[in-house]
């Protein structure tokens, strides 16, 4: 959905300005192996900092959260990041 002016939204606790660079965002989710489960929030931020970079690179990320991301590119099909 493209936005012609900046509309303020709100998704869970995150404030979110689209328009402009963010008039599209993309949600993903990820899966480790072993699987960390859903409640180690600060094991799910460490993965993520030690592969901010490459993810970044991939879908241009946005934010993060728990094993959801967000970024202003869509995948086709899935992203594989060994660490």
């Amino acid at each position: 959905m493209k936005l012609n002016n900046s509309k303020q939204c709100v998704s869970n606790y995150y404030p979110i300005q689209l328009g402009g660079k963010y008039s599209q965002i993309f949600q993903m989710s990820f899966d480790t192996e072993p699987a960390i489960p859903n409640d180690s929030r600060d094991l799910l931020y460490e993965v993520i900092r030690a592969i901010r970079k490459q993810v970044r690179e991939k879908v241009e990320l946005v934010s993060f959260a728990g094993k959801m991301l967000w970024g202003l590119k869509e995948l086709p099909i899935p992203l594989n990041i060994k660490s």
